[in-house]
């Protein structure tokens, strides 16, 4: 283990230890980590919220290869469902059961079956993102199941009514 200095908070020394199961592997994490650091961005440290995850995501795009209109329901799962009720919680303490009584919350609130999968698919593009990135081991939403899909609804043809009201 090794540790590296981190900008001062205050009047207060920062440090953030390194790990890794081999002298080899710890030396390269200390090569990342300084190279983040000089780059101006945080080391990645699972106390961070999820909010804050999602937003460096989010911030991200620029390297994707992921359409526009993608990004905007991204931005749109994010600010308006995932961040409300699930961004206040430390991305390493996030569990699949928190997930999962997330998803029944959405689904008490009256949300379609298609937006809770929706949802919970840009939270796990998300949250891969944050392993890569090592805020995380693991995903926790890789073991929560997609909502099933709802019933469609039933086809009707137009009567002569409706044909009138159109033209």
């Amino acid at each position: 283990m090794v540790s590296v200095e981190l900008p001062r908070l205050g009047a207060q020394r920062r440090r953030h230890p390194i790990y890794g199961h081999s002298p080899a592997e710890v030396r390269a994490r200390l090569a990342q980590a300084r190279a983040t650091l000089a780059s101006g961005r945080p080391l990645p440290d699972r106390r961070t919220h999820l909010s804050a995850v999602l937003e460096a995501w989010l911030s991200d795009r620029d390297r994707s290869p992921i359409r526009r209109s993608t990004w905007v329901s991204y931005e749109a799962h994010c600010n308006l469902h995932i961040t409300p009720d699930l961004g206040e919680i430390a991305i390493g303490k996030l569990t699949a059961d928190q997930i999962e009584r997330w998803l029944a919350t959405l689904r008490e609130r009256g949300m379609s079956a298609a937006m809770r999968r929706k949802c919970l698919v840009t939270l796990r593009a998300a949250l891969s993102w944050a392993v890569v990135k090592g805020y995380v081991p693991v995903s926790p939403a890789m073991g929560v199941r997609l909502p099933e899909r709802g019933q469609p609804k039933p086809w009707q043809p137009l009567d002569d009514t409706d044909i009138d009201a159109i033209y």
